[in-house]
């Protein structure tokens, strides 16, 4: 064999090669050769995960579907000022589910106190990419937890009261079906509670309603609760409103109040405004 056809072979190789140290350089690439789609969606799971808990928060939006927000532009800007209350982030499992998507389960551990909590997102294909999708996944600390509960049987409705000189820190409005949820706008509190005016009611019915309102910090990870009360009343929005506190121990910032409808077929019509007294 000639010297001219040996350097042909090696150039021919060389060629071969390439493709391949390419793609093993970006694993995530969607369609990448030898990637199951259970695989490919697991990265773009864990290419979340770690944007988000790197505080990275361009990079988290590319690989969300985050139903709480109405433009990517609110979304980066929360993503942004959000508080993350996780030290660790960890994918557990990703498990098919029903037409071609998956679930993923993550573990979540507290800064504070190194408490785990599981959250599950579901992953579908959008275009030519997987995302996750946040639909206000909550999350819960067990020191909130305990202080809603201490809450539930202290204060009757008929005690609370506007004060006279309460801030009006937000409002809400929206027509919202079973299990779904809708927020206020963002606002700093400025006591250890809100107080909330609301109306509540099904259409063309005049049986109670039940709304859950919790108080909110809209994290990269999810809703994280801080106070929650529950309100099972029927209010007419043609009637006087029905006046509640939502306790939290504590002030926070840039925090929104996130009703949602506790029904299980109907849906419902709800309103109000956040005082910060």
């Amino acid at each position: 064999m000639n010297t001219m056809s040996l350097v042909t072979q090696k150039i021919k190789k060389t060629m071969l090669l390439v493709p391949l140290l390419v793609m093993s350089a970006f694993p995530g690439i969607v369609g990448a050769e030898g990637l199951s789609t259970e695989e490919i969606a697991k990265q773009s799971v864990s290419n979340y995960l770690e944007a988000a808990q790197s505080g990275n928060a361009s990079e988290a939006v590319k690989w969300v579907i985050d139903t709480r927000f109405n433009s990517t532009e609110e979304q980066l800007q929360q993503y942004k000022e959000s508080v993350n209350p996780f030290s660790d982030v960890s994918l557990k499992s990703i498990t098919p589910a029903t037409n071609n998507t998956f679930l993923a389960l993550v573990e979540l551990t507290r800064k504070d106190d190194g408490e785990i909590n599981e959250v599950s997102y579901p992953v579908i294909e959008q275009g030519d990419s997987w995302k996750v999708v946040i639909d206000g996944q909550e999350t819960m600390s067990k020191k909130v937890d305990k202080l809603i509960k201490s809450k539930m049987s202290e204060s009757k409705m008929s005690e609370s009261h506007i004060s006279p000189l309460a801030d009006h820190l937000g409002s809400f409005q929206d027509y919202i079906g079973p299990g779904k949820k809708t927020y206020s706008n963002n606002f700093n509190m400025t006591a250890d509670r809100v107080g909330i005016t609301i109306w509540q009611e099904k259409t063309n019915y005049t049986k109670k309603v039940v709304v859950r309102y919790n108080i909110v910090n809209r994290n990269t990870f999810g809703d994280e609760t801080l106070g929650q009360k529950i309100i099972d009343e029927y209010v007419p929005g043609d009637g006087s409103a029905l006046y509640d506190t939502v306790y939290t121990g504590r002030t926070y910032n840039n925090v929104s109040l996130k009703a949602i409808n506790e029904e299980l077929v109907d849906w419902i019509q709800v309103r109000g405004h956040i005082y910060g007294n």
